[in-house]
């Protein structure tokens, strides 16, 4: 296993060899101050041809720092100060014309430049000058005249020259080879710090070559490289965690080394992860499925199914961090179906470990009934767990909440705690404290400050309640309509619906911005498409007027019914409609019956008034709803009682059913089953599908009537041909028990599948019992 192991880091040791890079200096010469200056103030000196600030502008274009990237501005710098004959711009003047930076690529200007430098005596110029030798690059190839140029550089005290060296006489290049002589050039190099020299010091330690074994001294120089963007040894940490080398044994640890360097291009990282995963270490699996969704981006099915697969069997496994991400996986439903149910299964999986994502997870899932029945207790306890765990985003929710059942004393803090993570929606709920004086005097400066904390952190919400505060909330005195509009669009344009709506109303309006309704339809469509009933509300009354937008009455009546589902305005609106037959509409009293009956149930003004108005013009439909108003408002059913049936004396067949409902269960009257089969025989007379229904199953069960099966299944017969289909699975049953009729299963299952298409599926039992007879 040694030998093995040996060669593993030999074949990295020569890998760094091969690859090894030329690079740019500055030297020693280098004022201290001159770091510290910008590009602007290094301009007048370089002007007045002071070469090293030359050079250090041409690095500054060079490497993009302080300026943006610019490498024929680079080579320009560098050209001026090479010609005065400084060294360092010499040398780099020689990298760019090698490596084609900024000029087209030159190698024997390349290795003139070079040169030049290294008669100078600069080290750097020595280790570019022999890396070209050691490759034959714009010079016959030398590799003992490249040992040379990097050992005098290396003697200099060169870090990197240092490095290279060792480099070379490790593997015996250029004439020379002593292992346990580079291992001393590999320590010099390693104490100043150059990354290639922390890498290989790090590597003679673990092996103990040239040098006393020291795997743990070999551990904390790996670690110095990797910070440095040592990708190589990186690798080797992983290695290390692999097989327990100078640190405890943990292949998860191991797995993430490896990503991190496989990430980074490094083939080997790669096959040692993948290695890993084949072994069933979970930790390895849930990794590897990591690097093939973030790094590889799932390119294809088959990848996915590895990765899904992946993370199963690390869940599976009981690593909690796969549980999570499965269960975020199947929520999201981007690369599985989305599955809530997986989803709550593999949450609760982690969450009972402790992990705090799966927690806040379920917390949400509780709070917004995703996948489980809505329970705003069971929310607030999951929430709770990684919240006393100081969870910034379950302290925001679980203060959130608290502060809405009017718990300031523990919603308040937690929302600052929130807030002082840097959680903009905490920003925003103690915003709405102070505005509204809710657990904490109202202080609408600091509302406004905390709002903008909100809102400069990104938060939707906080843009548009700092946009109602400047329209609304603030003491008019400090009211700014043009701040308000600033921040309904900020809000909006992060997709605020709320937003959206208020900034098309300030365009219609020309509040706080010029007048404009053509743009005020654009919002107003954006608020409409994300669901907001207001926006639908306006945008139908616009193209109802053509404003703003070219007139459509048909369009404009649609958006008004949508609206109509909740708003009481648009209910009321579409009331007027119907009851006066506007807008080429027909009269239809009843429509406007039911639309009056819905806003006065939202407490809509006048919506009451104007439906017992019509109600007493002797509408059947309309004295139906009153009566419907009256019983909903639990003041007066016997006043209910007394308009059904005067709808019912009119021919309202709901009204017949609404009574008979009342004697059942005494509402307004006293219980009377008698009662009630006689309104359910009126209302079957009368050709009502859900009356002969009922009246069926009270003559086939023998309920205030004798019993009859041959009459009950008359009605129920009845009542299927209407569609009906409590009627048609009624009437299934009885001939499935030839109950009324002669026993025809084969017409019971016919009737047991039009009721499951007719939409009860009570009925699909039916149909599997006699699919299998």
């Amino acid at each position: 296993m040694r030998r093995s192991l040996h060669d593993l880091f030999s074949r990295f040791i020569l890998a760094v060899t091969i690859t090894m890079p030329v690079s740019l200096c500055m030297g020693a010469d280098k004022p201290v101050v001159i770091e510290k200056l910008t590009v602007d103030e290094l301009l007048p000196k370089a002007n007045e041809g002071d070469a090293t600030y030359q050079t250090e502008l041409g690095l500054r274009f060079f490497n993009g720092n302080g300026a943006k990237q610019d490498f024929s501005k680079a080579v320009q710098w560098f050209q001026k100060a090479a010609e005065q004959g400084y060294p360092q711009a010499m040398s780099n003047l020689g990298y760019c014309y090698e490596k084609g930076n900024g000029v087209q690529t030159n190698f024997e200007r390349a290795i003139k430049l070079y040169r030049k430098a290294v008669d100078k005596g600069l080290p750097h110029a020595m280790v570019n000058l022999g890396h070209c030798y050691r490759r034959g690059l714009g010079v016959e190839k030398d590799e003992a005249e490249a040992l040379r140029l990097i050992k005098d550089a290396a003697k200099q005290g060169l870090a990197k020259a240092q490095n290279d060296y060792g480099m070379l006489i490790l593997h015996g290049i250029g004439g020379e080879k002593n292992p346990d002589r580079a291992t001393e050039w590999f320590r010099k190099s390693a104490e100043q710090g150059d990354t290639n020299g922390q890498h290989n010091w790090a590597v003679c330690l673990l092996l103990g070559r040239g040098v006393e074994k020291d795997e743990k001294e070999g551990v904390r120089y790996l670690r110095k490289a990797v910070d440095q963007g040592c990708v190589a040894a990186e690798k080797d940490l992983g290695l290390c965690r692999e097989k327990g080398i100078g640190l405890e044994k943990d292949l998860y640890e191991a797995a993430k080394h490896y990503f991190r360097a496989a990430h980074k291009g490094n083939r080997q990282a790669n096959l040692s992860m993948l290695r890993l995963a084949s072994e069933k270490s979970p930790g390895a699996q849930f990794v590897y499925a990591e690097y093939i969704r973030l790094v590889k981006k799932c390119p294809d099915e088959k990848q996915k199914k590895i990765m899904m697969g992946l993370y199963h069997a690390a869940a599976q496994q009981g690593l909690d961090i796969a549980q999570a991400i499965l269960a975020d996986l199947y929520f999201e439903g981007n690369y599985a179906d989305r599955d809530y149910k997986k989803a709550i299964y593999w949450y609760q999986k982690a969450a009972k470990q402790g992990h705090p994502n799966a927690q806040h997870q379920l917390g949400l899932c509780y709070e917004n009934g995703w996948g489980v029945k809505k329970n705003i207790d069971k929310a607030m306890a999951y929430y709770s767990k990684p919240a006393l765990h100081g969870e910034g985003p379950s302290q925001m929710q679980l203060g959130r909440i608290l502060v809405q059942k009017g718990n300031y004393k523990m919603g308040i803090p937690l929302l600052q705690n929130a807030a002082d993570k840097g959680q903009a929606a905490a920003f925003n709920s103690l915003g709405i404290c102070y505005s509204h004086g809710r657990g904490v005097e109202i202080d609408h400066a600091k509302a406004i400050d905390l709002l903008q904390k909100g809102a400069d952190l990104g938060s939707s919400e906080a843009c548009f309640n700092l946009g109602v505060g400047y329209e609304v909330l603030l003491p008019e005195e400090q009211r700014d309509p043009v701040k308000a509009v600033k921040w309904y669009r900020k809000g909006a344009e992060l997709g605020h619906p709320e937003a959206q709506l208020n900034l098309g109303f300030c365009y219609k309006k020309g509040r706080g911005v010029k007048k404009n309704e053509k743009v005020a339809v654009q919002w107003y469509k954006k608020a409409a498409e994300a669901g907001n009933i207001s926006a639908m509300n306006n945008l139908g009354i616009c193209y109802l007027n053509g404003e703003g937008v070219e007139k459509d009455i048909k369009k404009g009546l649609q958006l008004m019914h949508q609206a109509a589902k909740q708003l009481d305005k648009a209910q009321l609106y579409l009331a007027h409609v119907y009851q006066d037959g506007l807008l080429q509409q027909r009269v239809d009293i009843a429509k406007a019956s039911h639309l009056y009956l819905a806003a006065a149930k939202q407490k809509a003004p006048d919506a009451r008034p104007l439906l017992e108005k019509l109600a007493e013009q002797n509408n059947a439909e309309s004295q139906f709803c009153f009566g419907q108003l009256l019983e909903s408002e639990n003041k007066s059913p016997q006043e209910a009682i007394e308009w059904y049936r005067k709808a019912a004396a009119n021919g309202s067949s709901r009204a017949m059913m609404r009574l008979a409902h009342c004697y059942k269960k005494g509402t307004g009257v006293e219980k009377d089953l008698s009662h009630t089969v006689a309104w359910y025989k009126k209302a079957a007379a009368a050709g009502d599908p859900e009356g002969q229904t009922k009246l069926g199953t009270c003559y086939m069960l023998g309920r205030g009537v004798k019993s009859d099966p041959r009459r009950a299944a008359e009605l129920f017969q009845l009542a299927a041909d209407q569609k009906n289909a409590v009627g048609t699975y009624s009437l299934a049953k009885c001939y499935e028990a030839g109950a009324g009729v002669d026993k025809n299963k084969k017409r019971a299952l016919e009737l047991y599948k039009a009721a499951v298409e007719q939409g009860l599926p009570l009925a699909t039992a039916g149909v599997r019992r006699l699919s299998k007879q």
